[in-house]
């Protein structure tokens, strides 16, 4: 079976009492897959040493980019995506899904409106013809199309960081890497540009603008994505709003159903300035972060989001410098967190949630058997069920077993 018939066979998820969301967006039954947990890393294999590593989908985040791999017009270093390929295969993923991003100089429209936000001179600039982006996008499909799962048009197009051209260019854009997918890689997914949702005076520039666009031209994608950082010291639920804003953009430009959504990067507390200094075991910590990594993935599915991507692991390498809550091998609060989070759900099929006053029940079912992720918005509640039920939080502390009901606190405990 296709990638994408895979993909169609998933509906989307339900809502509760507290999160209404459009019906297209919140049907209960989506299929957990290990697909569900994304995750990006430069240099490091993620969980290293851990015996069974929760492996899902890798993100390419412009890792190699299109600057380095079509320095001049005409010249290709294949071998940089080769190595890049051959590496995430060694680390055992089997789903990559990469970005375009970086546009070179020399096919870049310059100047850009503001030199000093690029990384590169000319990084942030559309192309000055749209046909050097349709070249360099049927050369990677064409070669590295048995490779890659889902091809994302570009990252952050809210940022002018990653891109000051305009909305319709990036929908121009869009509907080119559409067309060339569809002709050479058919099986492979057409990712939206990711917008970021917590510098309203960037998203709001854009974003509901490239939708519009999208919408003109059919929507000539697969799946639309998101970055939901909370801004400053946001958390979970913050998270949750900026989702939503997305999703009320994605149906007032009409959206269509069949168009996934997913969070191609994860994370909290990145936001410069949210807390002094970066520690280096992170700025989130402990059972709050074990929280927190859980919840991710919890929201992202009660939302009607398909995957999260987690940025990042941070195994040994500059990217410690990354802040927010870091995971490698030392930050068991995040590792193991994700790790169960991973184990307990990948398989099994996401049927919706519940609200009762501050406590949020996440209900699934596996193997025939049905379980329950259960957790609490502040303080303390008491789940109830009937008979004996074995009871595991997600961070510290082992299985026990209770009869009839149980108390549950902000840390997500699996019921059953």
């Amino acid at each position: 079976m296709s990638r994408r018939a895979v993909l169609a066979g998933m509906t989307a998820v339900g809502v509760g009492a507290t999160l209404v969301l459009a019906p297209a967006m919140a049907e209960a039954g989506q299929k957990i897959t290990k697909q569900s947990f994304g995750m990006h890393s430069f240099a490091q294999a993620p969980f290293t040493g851990q015996g069974d590593k929760p492996l899902g989908s890798l993100r390419m985040n412009m890792w190699p980019n299109w600057r380095q791999l079509n320095p001049a017009q005409g010249t290709y270093n294949w071998p940089v995506m080769d190595g890049t390929i051959a590496q995430a295969k060694s680390w055992g993923y089997q789903d990559l899904l990469y970005v375009f991003g970086n546009t070179p100089q020399w096919a870049g429209k310059n100047p850009v409106p503001d030199p000093s936000r690029e990384l590169e001179t000319g990084n942030t600039a559309p192309p000055a013809k749209m046909k050097y982006f349709k070249n360099f996008a049927t050369k990677m499909v064409k070669k590295y199309g048995d490779d890659i799962d889902s091809w994302q048009v570009w990252n952050e197009i809210t940022s002018p960081q990653f891109w000051q051209g305009s909305a319709q260019q990036m929908a121009k854009m869009t509907q080119i890497l559409n067309k060339v997918v569809n002709k050479y890689d058919k099986s492979a997914n057409v990712v939206s540009g990711s917008v970021q949702t917590h510098r309203m005076d960037y998203y709001s520039k854009i974003a509901p603008q490239y939708f519009k666009a999208l919408k003109s031209k059919g929507w000539p994608v697969d799946v639309a994505a998101g970055h939901f950082y909370p801004a400053m010291y946001g958390g979970p639920d913050k998270r949750i709003a900026q989702i939503k804003m997305f999703q009320r953009d994605l149906q007032a430009a009409k959206m269509p159903k069949r168009v996934d959504m997913w969070d191609t990067e994860a994370n909290f507390w990145t936001t410069v300035g949210a807390w002094k200094g970066n520690p280096p075991m992170g700025r989130v910590t402990g059972k709050k972060a074990a929280t927190w990594v859980a919840r991710n993935y919890l929201d992202t599915w009660r939302t009607g989001l398909k995957r999260s991507y987690w940025y990042m692991w941070t195994e040994g390498s500059q990217d410690l410098a990354f802040p927010g809550i870091q995971m490698r091998t030392d930050t068991p609060w995040s590792r193991v967190a994700y790790t169960n989070m991973y184990d307990w759900t990948v398989g099994s099929k996401y049927k919706g949630y519940t609200t009762k006053g501050n406590l949020v029940t996440c209900n699934f079912s596996k193997g025939g058997k049905s379980f329950m992720i259960a957790f609490t918005n502040g303080g303390k509640a008491t789940v109830k069920f009937s008979g004996t039920k074995s009871v595991t939080p997600v961070f510290q502390g082992g299985t026990v077993t209770a009869k009839g009901s149980t108390k549950v606190g902000k840390l997500p405990v699996r019921i059953g």
